[in-house]
């Protein structure tokens, strides 16, 4: 076997891992927001399909909006909310780790 055949094999491989500990040290960097647009924006946060929130977000708002589209969310972070509301919407939510949700009386938690 050649040299660069038997270099290609190691190389391609060292490669995929460097990808993969790349795309697992993606932070959601967003802190403050009123709009998915920071979300969006920032891929640390969204790609194409999915969107995950890893941190807590202070809501900047007194009615927040976060329309992500068709994209599938999952919240392992906090979204605080205060005395404002929240509006979301995505094509999926999944709420995971210690991640709670919680609603003032007369409004809906999310299901």
């Amino acid at each position: 076997m050649p040299l660069t055949r038997r270099l290609a094999v190691p190389l391609a491989a060292l490669a995929l891992v460097l990808g993969a500990s790349r795309a697992a040290l993606a932070v959601c960097s967003v802190t403050s927001a009123c709009s998915a647009a920071p979300f969006l924006a920032s891929s640390g946060c969204c790609g194409a399909t999915t969107c995950t929130i890893d941190r807590t977000v202070t809501l900047s708002g007194p009615a927040c909006d976060l329309d992500f589209g068709a994209r599938n969310v999952t919240l392992s972070g906090s979204l605080v909310v205060g005395s404002g509301t929240l509006t979301l919407a995505a094509g999926g939510l999944t709420v995971t780790g210690s991640s709670t949700r919680a609603a003032r009386r007369g409004s809906r938690a999310a299901t």
